[in-house]
């Protein structure tokens, strides 16, 4: 493109704004400029930032493998990991502390620890004006059981690990990102007094922002008196923080540091902290290319207007407009899938349309909105949007699908058998497939009960904590479980009942993990292993206990059985067999010290309290288990109460 050379051929601190509709090639464009800069600027003269680190990554060994060789380790990154990396030069020349980032996990735990001492504060009768604003903001006197409502297992998770406190974590993710907005727009804390100034006329939405602001101040200075007192002699940032401090650092090194050509992918979802940062980079003489559309915008609820960022980067940056015409650099598979239709487009692309020139613009507009840039062409019946002719036939070519569901279990059943069937019927790839919901929660529902069905899930981005992850739980739930055969029941401050419940639930745990599959193979990952067989174990179990009595069980036990699983479903795969055998009197052989044969098991009566003789001699007893040989306990083994039941889930055959 010309003017992708003109910006490279011209003077330094130029920038240029590219926007074209989805699929016409935009990422090919900015992946050749940024091949463009290296060969003109030389290996380290040219960056291009993408949205994400996976994409990144696919983006650079793609640049790499072009180039041969580059000294450069990572060509393609992120905004976030440019301004790291200035902030870390800056530090490193003048001796200070280099930087840490903290992560979104950290920061959770921080937050959570500043709310639990409010709600420790008025449980103890105790409170301080930080607990009269959170008091004013929930406006009721019982606002703690709002905060900590975790503790009554409500929408709250996980606590402070000192206080033991729970809190709300809906609350803890509002406040997560209203500090991470005052970041990126410079509310500093010295600039709190002009920021709650413009709140002087008087309304009751203001008096609800005003109650807001002040209590996120409050919690602000705390939270940051807790990350100094966390990390002592650290200077740790955020990623909001991160950009912010990144763009005073663009100043501070030397020319050398900085790239002289950055290319901005998908640079729709920059939020103000990163036009900042970018606009620093500019003021420093590097050349700024950015390609993006308004409408592809998924940051919005993270800080990102992209229509108001477009027309900034044109008044404050001085870029001029390219539009990317439709098949000007893409890969041609939407034109090649409407060659073939009657009309040269399909039913996708005309709901495709639709959609499109349904996205209105936050910014006054004087251009007609099919006009705009990144739209989609105009098709027939896309604007205004009307009922295509019955006999019409563009709804059956295929091309898009849909349904209406009664509820969501509808929903998950049917999107998680048209998943399967694509695979196992039509040979498509697990990884050409995926599923996008309007929310968090929704996609884990859907991801879960895939990998129930033995489809292998890989989550685009990460929506819990690491310490919420199901492997990661089970991987600490074995742990768990391997430490308790280092401790006696009296040691673990539990009696039986409640040791019970503490091993059943790891053991949950550990079957509900990714950790454990059953019947998988070289191309297969195996289904999840499933706890309700031991369950149906356990409670035969129970139910037996009470009508069977010791004796009876010494009457007529051999030391293994399977009491699991009937004998005709003993052996097939993914069955798990319950096995019943005497803790301590394993197989024995030969004849006791009271005169009895231990292959013949206990004579009758003899069930009773051992002997002093018996008990004497119950340690050569333990030692005579050298025989391999399956044989009946001896009688003082059998009287010396040491008939514990140990229940083992084996592994399916």
């Amino acid at each position: 493109m010309k003017a992708v050379e003109a910006l490279l051929e011209g003077e330094s601190g130029k920038a240029l704004l590219v926007v074209g509709a989805p699929c016409v090639g935009k990422s090919t464009l900015a992946r050749d400029a940024l091949m463009a800069g290296l060969r003109r600027f030389g290996e380290s003269g040219a960056m291009m930032t993408v949205s994400g680190r996976q994409i990144a990554d696919v983006i650079g060994d793609q640049v790499i493998r072009e180039l041969g060789a580059t000294s450069q380790a990572r060509p393609v990154t992120t905004l976030s990991a440019i301004a790291f990396r200035l902030i870390t030069v800056m530090r490193s020349r003048s001796g200070e502390p280099l930087p840490r980032l903290l992560n979104g996990a950290e920061q959770d735990a921080l937050l959570r620890s500043v709310c639990s001492v409010h709600v420790a504060h008025v449980r103890a009768g105790d409170p301080c004006g930080t607990c009269s604003l959170l008091r004013e903001y929930f406006a009721r006197d019982d606002w703690d059981g709002v905060l900590a409502d975790a503790v009554a297992g409500n929408d709250g998770e996980g606590g402070d690990a000192d206080s033991g406190v729970g809190v709300n974590a809906a609350f803890v993710m509002q406040l997560r990102d209203m500090l991470a907005r005052m970041d990126e727009l410079g509310v500093s804390e010295d600039r709190e007094g002009t920021a709650l100034s413009a709140l002087r006329h008087w309304s009751p939405r203001v008096e609800r922002l005003h109650v807001q602001w002040r209590l996120a101040f409050a919690l602000r200075r705390e939270y940051e008196t807790a990350v100094s007192r966390m990390y002592p002699g650290e200077y740790r940032l955020d990623s909001s923080r991160l950009l912010v401090e990144g763009a005073k650092a663009v100043g501070m090194v030397g020319d050398d540091d900085l790239p002289r050509l950055l290319v901005v992918d998908d640079c729709q979802d920059l939020t103000f902290a990163g036009f900042t940062f970018l606009k620093a980079l500019r003021g420093a003489g590097t050349r700024l290319l950015l390609v993006g559309n308004p409408d592809e915008a998924v940051q919005t609820f993270r800080g990102s207007y992209p229509e108001y960022l477009f027309d900034q980067i044109r008044r404050q940056l001085g870029a001029g407009m390219v539009r990317l015409p439709a098949g000007g650099a893409g890969n041609g598979r939407v034109e090649e899938r409407a060659v073939d239709h009657v009309d040269g487009y399909t039913y996708r692309d005309l709901v495709a349309s639709r959609i499109s020139l349904s996205i209105r613009s936050t910014q006054d507009e004087t251009v007609p909105l099919p006009q705009r840039p990144g739209k989609l062409p105009q098709l027939p019946a896309s604007l205004p949007i009307v009922a295509l002719p019955q006999a019409d036939p563009l709804p059956g070519d295929g091309s898009l699908k849909t349904a209406l569901y009664r509820s969501a279990d509808e929903e998950t059943e049917d999107v998680v058998w048209r998943i399967k069937q694509a695979h196992i019927l039509e040979g498509r790839n697990w990884n050409d497939m995926a599923v996008i919901a309007h929310d968090n929660a929704t996609v884990r529902t859907i991801g879960e009960r895939l990998r129930h069905d033995g489809v292998p899930v890989r989550y685009s981005s990460v929506t819990r904590p690491l310490k919420d992850e199901p492997f990661v739980q089970g991987l600490f739930a074995l742990l768990e479980l391997a430490m308790l055969r280092n401790q006696t029941v009296p040691a673990l401050g539990m009696n039986l009942q409640q040791t019970a419940l503490y091993v059943r639930s790891r053991v949950a745990t550990v079957m509900g993990c990714p950790l454990v599959s059953v019947g998988g193979g070289r191309d297969h990952e195996g289904y999840p292993a499933r706890l309700e067989p031991v369950d149906a174990a356990m409670n035969a179990l129970a139910s037996l206990g009470k009508i069977v009595t010791c004796e009876d069980i010494c009457r007529g036990m051999r030391p293994t059985m399977c009491l699991a699983v009937p004998p005709t479903m003993r052996g097939r795969p993914g069955t798990l067999e319950l096995l019943v055998t005497p803790l301590e009197c394993m197989p024995w052989a030969g004849s006791c010290t009271d005169g009895s044969n231990g292959a013949n098991g206990p004579s009758p009566g003899a069930i009773g309290r051992p002997s002093p003789t018996t008990r004497s001699s119950m340690s050569k007893h333990r030692k005579a288990t050298n025989s391999s040989s399956a044989s009946m306990p001896c009688t003082c083994c059998w009287n010396s109460r040491m008939t514990r039941m140990r229940c083992m889930a084996v592994s399916p055959v």
